[in-house]
């Protein structure tokens, strides 16, 4: 299997751990095992989706310390396949045991949680840094966007058996928990399998001529030191990461807080939710794959700014004007039309000013600003939901981030500092 399609392949791959665990059946379940009074923890209660939350959060932090170094380590070392498989190791093992955790072991549920994201996001960072490498010239935005339609492809074919599966418990004779715990089990297997594939098929590199695990590590700090200050003395780099940290925060936020505001602004049951996340997935692939053609002919950033408009207007739109549950799922459609492209060009967009050889170190620095995304969204949208008491209104909040990004990239020219590299492998 080539580079490229290796680099699909992983995606496909670890997209499950997204779908099934984060976003619908672990999390649910998680939730469901936690006793009524909740978990005690620092001498407070806390329920379940606290606890989650909680947990989530804290391995959140975890990778966003660890990935700049990590991302600079396999640079200097020449480590990036090595670190990449070491991460996928620790998901996928973290997630097949997550089939062990019974009603009661939230305890053990959570610290799963904590390593299978740690090995989720820290396994990203590297995997991301392979992109300009299997990219032939001129063609990032289409790799990039064929990586993304496969990572839904794959997530949404296995949580579509995963509710086969549970849906069906009776005629197969599990248990409803029993399945559900298989089904999470299996998200581990998954991603060992195909995940490990991938990792063989990358580009190979070399270790530099007296290598050590120390002199990587301090060789990383101070290659991190470099990226600060250079990023420092090259504004059109930071400003454009800024841009997508501003409209990642409203994407992120969207994908967190959707069910929520279906389930209790327009009543939708669990089903329906977990209908419209297979809607997502399923338009996401035709979503990123239309996204990085148009991005071929009328260039990445004008489409990206297109998409973050639309985006505006989606958001206001399920804040003020959604009362029916078919506008929910009308909405969910245009949300995959445009969250696989988001994420994809905005990968591409930055990778082509990444200093030749530097690219693990900078899409280090890239992953922990989209981890920041991840955290500082939510946390907005927690705060405007309790300054108001109103979900919409919480919603609302978001398109402040949306307008606040597009208006910053409109400013922000995109200058290549790689375009004088050498020949990236490819297929």
């Amino acid at each position: 299997m080539g580079p490229r399609r290796s680099f699909y392949l992983y995606d496909w791959a670890n997209s499950a751990f997204a779908t099934t665990t984060l976003a619908v059946v672990y999390q649910t379940y998680f939730v469901s095992i936690v006793p009524e009074g909740g978990a005690v923890v620092g001498g407070a209660r806390l329920a379940g989706d606290a606890l989650w939350t909680l947990a989530y959060g804290l391995s959140v932090a975890v990778a966003v310390c660890a990935m700049p170094v990590i991302g600079a380590a396999a640079d200097a070392a020449g480590r990036k396949r090595v670190g990449l498989a070491i991460f996928c190791a620790l998901g996928g093992v973290a997630s097949a045991a997550m089939a062990l955790v019974l009603p009661g072991r939230h305890w053990l549920g959570a610290l799963l949680l904590m390593a299978g994201n740690v090995g989720f996001a820290g396994g990203n960072a590297l995997y991301n840094a392979f992109l300009p490498a299997v990219s032939p010239p001129g063609r990032m935005d289409e790799v990039s966007a064929r990586g993304f339609a496969a990572g839904y492809l794959g997530g949404g074919a296995l949580l579509a058996l995963h509710l086969g599966l549970i849906l069906g418990h009776d005629s197969l004779g599990l248990s409803q928990v029993d399945a559900t715990r298989l089904a999470c089990g299996s998200v581990g297997v998954w991603w060992l399998g195909f995940g490990l594939l991938a990792v063989r098929g990358l580009p190979a590199e070399t270790s530099a001529p007296g290598w050590s695990r120390a002199a990587a590590l301090g060789d990383a700090v101070s290659r991190l030191r470099a990226t600060l200050r250079e990023l420092r003395a090259r504004p059109t780099q930071l400003l454009l990461v800024a841009a997508i940290m501003l409209y990642q925060n409203g994407v992120q936020t969207v994908i967190v807080v959707a069910a929520l505001v279906g389930q209790e602004v327009l009543d939708m049951p669990r089903s329906a939710l977990i209908g419209s996340v297979l809607l997502i997935q399923a338009v996401g692939v035709a979503g990123s794959w239309l996204m990085g053609s148009a991005a071929r002919r009328l260039g990445t950033k004008p489409v990206i700014m297109s998409a973050v408009a639309i985006w505006t207007a989606l958001t206001t739109y399920a804040a003020l004007g959604m009362r029916t549950q078919l506008e929910f799922w009308v909405l969910a459609a245009v949300v995959g039309l445009v969250l696989g492209g988001t994420q994809a060009l905005s990968r591409s967009l930055f990778a082509t000013v990444v200093p030749r050889g530097r690219d693990g170190e900078f899409f280090g620095f890239y992953a922990l600003c989209d981890k920041l995304s991840a955290v500082a969204g939510p946390l907005a949208y927690a705060a405007a939901r309790q300054l108001t008491g109103s979900i919409r209104l919480a919603a609302l909040s978001l398109v402040v981030f949306f307008v606040a990004g597009l208006l910053l990239l409109w400013r922000t020219p995109v200058l290549p500092v790689a375009a004088d590299a050498a020949p990236r492998a490819g297929t």
